[in-house]
Order: structure tokens, then sequence, then C-alpha cells
């Protein structure tokens, strides 16, 4: 096979495993905010309050502390061990794996289930401010029995690389999905069998968790006969991995304090019931725009860059990082543009409704302007973090996000706390904060991926990055324009069931939408159609040929 063919073959792999990924993606983060429209229906502000600081804060920070310290050091070496040697050796590795993290989450979930309050101490501000008891009273009990979930979400993300490691991704991504369906249900029947949100909403995430697993296992059925239990903890693949992960704990541990500082510790400080679960809803339209795109094509590309660094094939690799960029950044501009400047219709759109009232709507819409403008570069993070990984540098990164990370709490810590900001003022602090501490960690990992991709040509980079805002800034501003307008001849906060919302709203989403779309093509085409069309020609290549390979 020519060297071309081989280029072709590979950006077409990693197109098809996108497109697979993002429909995966597409179905969780739907189902996620569903989940977060039927909480705030259901669900008065302090339960909403609890249960956000106990899943994201509790649950979901232990458990992406060994996903994605775990994750970029254990697919290397696994797809190392299937390319060099043989399956088997793989699986022997990855039982090693396994046993020792099951051994590990199960201290972790005692510990945790012994001393709730402390954890809810620690995490939080409440016991200090004048924040209703309740939250002391309640929150023991839910950190309590949600712990559990843990065991088996943290061994889903590890089952999730196995199959990623043999390019199936649909069922890999949709484990995830299958924890959000099962937390619907049970908030679902709280809502029906008297409102006892601690059982139902720890039952559902527990459940979901399992759920995950065995989604994981079906796609695995075959190959995970060669899987032992066992605790080969002086295998050189074994140490290697170690190695690999040193630096990166200390990065997501600090990445994960900030994330509590930030989401808990500090919003909790404001002691206004409903902000802390209305910061949360925010960030949560944020996440799904930005995971979507973003998210799934760096997890497509993560496998094939593995491989490429294992071939020492360095010039296609930064010839993809360069292709992708360009084609994420085009996908997402737009989007983070028009999801800025309509933050409050869409957000109204999405969540009000029941208990989550249109002030609840005006915080979390402020939540998610401010995280969205961080949207492009935190894209092109995922890429060159996965570069970066991909070639086992793990300690540049986790410098970057120290660094970056100390930033963004001191920015928290002082608007919040020391200048006693509340409210909006409160949100936006900390979600700015956020945006100023990716977007430069984002452009020092470009600069410093120069050093092992020499191909990698910084300034047309850079060039192309500014054209692209430029053309972002005209889109937004258009969309905002025309929604300005229309609510000088609507009443936008009117309206209170579904359908008086939509009938309100629908119409200058539509409209405000349109028109940004189209500025922000026609801008795209004046000053940025070089790569407009390189993008236009490479997807239809990879559409022709994955018709092509479909009449074979």
């Amino acid at each position: 096979m020519s060297e071309l063919q081989g280029q072709t073959s590979i950006g077409h792999r990693i197109f098809k495993a996108s497109l697979v990924i993002f429909l995966a993606h597409i179905i969780f983060r739907l189902s996620s905010l569903v989940q977060y429209k039927i909480a705030g229906h259901y669900c008065d502000p302090l339960t909403r309050d609890i249960f956000m600081f106990t899943f994201k804060s509790v649950l979901i920070t232990f458990y992406l502390i060994g996903e994605e310290s775990l994750g970029p050091a254990f697919l290397p070496v696994l797809m190392e061990e299937k390319d060099k040697r043989d399956a088997r050796s793989a699986w022997r590795f990855a039982g090693t794996v396994l046993s020792v993290q099951s051994i590990l989450l199960f201290l972790v979930v005692v510990l945790v289930m012994l001393f709730p309050e402390s954890v809810v101490r620690l995490f939080t501000n409440w016991e200090s401010t004048s924040a209703p008891e309740e939250y002391l009273k309640q929150a023991p009990g839910f950190v309590r029995w949600m712990i559990p979930g843990l065991f088996a979400l943290s061994i889903g993300s590890t089952t999730y690389l196995l199959l990623n490691s043999y390019k199936r991704f649909f069922l890999a991504a949709f484990g995830d999905a299958s924890v959000k369906f099962a937390i619907i249900i049970a908030i679902i029947l709280g809502g029906f069998n008297g409102n006892d949100w601690m059982f139902w909403l720890c039952l559902g995430v527990v459940a979901g968790s399992l759920a995950k697993v065995v989604t994981h296992l079906l796609g695995l059925r075959r190959e995970v006969l060669m899987l032992r239990p066992n605790l080969a903890v002086n295998s050189p693949q074994f140490r290697h991995l170690l190695l690999l992960m040193a630096p990166l704990i200390v990065g997501i541990l600090f990445a994960k304090v900030r994330d509590v500082f930030n989401d808990a510790w500090v919003m909790s400080y404001t002691a206004e019931e409903g902000l802390l679960s209305a910061h949360s809803f925010g960030k949560a339209i944020f996440s799904t725009v930005g995971w979507l795109v973003p998210y799934s094509a760096s997890i497509a590309m993560f496998p094939f860059f593995c491989e490429l660094v294992d071939r020492d094939n360095r010039k296609e690799l930064a010839r993809l990082v360069t292709t992708g960029s360009h084609i994420i950044w085009v996908l997402v501009v737009p989007i983070a543009a028009l999801t800025v400047a309509l933050s409050f219709p869409i957000t109204r759109l999405l969540f009000q409704g029941g208990q989550f009232n249109i002030v609840a709507c005006e915080q979390a819409a402020t939540a998610n302007a401010f995280y969205t403008m961080v949207l492009p570069f935190f894209a092109l993070e995922y890429v060159f973090m996965q570069a970066f990984f991909s070639n086992r540098k793990m300690i540049t990164p986790t410098l970057l996000g120290l660094g970056f990370s100390t930033l963004a709490m001191v920015i928290s810590y002082v608007g919040v706390v020391k200048y006693g900001l509340r409210g909006v003022d409160a949100i936006a602090t900390v979600a700015f904060a956020y945006t100023i501490s990716r977007t430069l960690k984002t452009i020092s990992l470009a600069l410093l991926a120069k050093r092992f991709m020499e191909d990698l040509n910084i300034p047309a980079a850079f060039s192309f990055s500014f054209r692209m805002l430029v053309a972002g800034l005209f889109a937004g501003g258009s969309a905002f324009g025309v929604r300005k307008l229309y609510e000088g001849w609507v009443d936008v906060t009117s309206g209170e069931t579904m359908s008086e919302i939509w009938q309100v709203v629908a119409p200058c989403l539509v409209l405000a939408g349109i028109i940004g779309l189209g500025v922000y093509l026609l801008a795209l085409h004046l000053l940025c159609r070089e790569e407009w069309n390189q993008t236009v020609s490479w997807t239809k290549a990879k559409l022709a040929a994955r018709r092509n390979n479909n009449l074979v």
C-alpha cells in the first residue's frame, strides 16, 4: 500500500469512527439534558443542589480522577501489547489493571460510606455560612448511598477503553447513556411515589452504573473470556503504566480540586438556595455542545494516533492533528457563537417548568454563555492532549494543567469570596475563570506540541484561528442583534407551560439561528476560503470512500 493510500485509509477510519461515536454521544448528551430537565421539573431547589453536589462534585469527581489518569496511560500500553505481542498478553495486562482498580475502588467506597459527613464538610461551605440546615442534614445520606455507584461506574471506564482498543466505539459511548436512562426513570418514579428523593436518586445512579458495565461486556462478550483476574503488579507493562500515570494523577487531582473548589466550595459560599444547581444546569448545556463534536473526534483519533506513534510516523500525526483541528473549528465556532448569543432562550426552552423558574433560567443561561465562550479552545485541547498522550508525553500537559487550574481557582476565590459577588455575578466569575484558564492552556499546548511534531505550522494555525474567531463574532453578533429586535416585539419572559414557552422562544431561536448561520458561512467564505475548501473536499472524499466501501 502506498503512503497516500495509507493516509487516506487512516483518515477515513477516523472519520467513520468519529461519526459512530458522535451518534452514540448524541444519545448520551440528549439523555443528559432530559435528566436535567426532569430533575429541574420535579425536584425543589434544595434537593437539586444536594443532588448536583453529590453526583457531580463527589461521585463524578472520584470517577474522573480514575478515568482521566488511567485512560491516557492504559490505552497506549494496551495497544502496544496488542500490536507487538498478542491479544492474550494484552488481556493479561487488562486483568491486572482491573484487579488493582477493583481493590482501590472498594477501599474508596467503604471510606466515603463510613464518613459522608466529613466529605460534605470538606467539599462545601454550607457549615460556615447561612445556608439552610437541611443541606447538612440531607447531603451525607445522599453521599453515603450514591457512592456505591462509583465501583461499577469506574470499572466501566476501563471496559470503555477495552472496547475502544477494538475500535468498537458505539457500545462504549452508549454505555454512558444507560446511566442517564436509569437516573431519568428513577426521578420519574420518585416524582410519583412520595418524593423520597434520596432513595430514588441514589437507586438510579447505582443501577445506571451497573447498566453501563453490562452494556460494555455485551460488546466484549467474545474477548472477555481471555480475562483473568491477577495481581501481576511487577510486570513490565504494569510498571510502564504506573510511570505514565504518575504525572497524570497529580494533574488530574489538581484539576478535580479546581472543579470541586469552583463548582461546590465557592458556589456554596454564596448560601443562595438553588444557585449551585442552576450553575450546574448551565454548565450542562456547554458540556453537551462541547463533548459532541470534539470529544467524539478525539476519542476516535486516540487509538490511531497511538498506532502512528508506534510506527514513528510523526509527519502523518501532524497532518491529522492539523486537518482534524480545522474541521472541528469549522463545526464548533458557529455552534459556540450562536449558543452564547441565544443562551437565555435556549435555557428557557430546555429547562423552565415546574420547580425550575425563570430566575433559575437566567442564572443557568449566564453560566452557559460564559462557559461556551471557551468551546473552540476546549475542542482543540482534546486534539492536542491526545497527541501528547499518544507520544507518552504526560508531564507537559500535567504542569500546564496545574498552573492554569490555579489561575482559575484564584479568579473564582477573589471574585466570590474576597469581593462578595452573588447571584449571576458569582456564576459569571466562576465560569469566566474556567474559560480564561482553558484558553491559555490550549494555546500553550499548541506551541509546545511543535517539539515532537515538527511539521506543525504554528503561524498558519494562529492565522486560521484568528480568522475563524472573527467569523464567529460576526455570526454571534448578528444572531444577538436579531434576538434583541425580536425581544422588542415579543415579551420573551412570558409563558409558563411548555407549549407557551415554545410559542414565545422557538421563533426567536429559528430566526436568529438562520441569520447567524448565514452570516457565518459568508464570513467563512470571505476569511477562510482556502481552509473551507480543503475541509469540504476532505469531507466529500471520506463520504465517497464510505459509499464505495458499502457498495463493495
